[in-house]
C-alpha cells in the first residue's frame, strides 16, 4: 500500500478518500479539515468546518 496517494482507499495520507488518517475533507480521519469525526480540527475553529 502506498503511503502518499491521492484517490484510493487504504492510503495513509491523501486527498478525497475516506478511511485515511491524514485527510482533507471527509469523516473517518484522524487529523481533519473541516468534518465530523476529526479529532484534532473542529473544536479550534479552522475554515471549512
Amino acid at each position: 500500500m502506498a503511503n502518499i496517494i491521492e484517490g484510493s482507499p487504504d492510503a495513509e495520507t491523501l486527498l478525497g478518500t475516506e478511511g485515511e488518517d491524514w485527510m482533507e475533507g471527509f469523516q473517518g480521519g484522524d487529523w481533519i479539515d473541516g468534518n465530523a469525526g476529526n479529532d484534532e480540527i473542529s473544536a479550534l475553529g479552522w475554515p471549512g468546518q
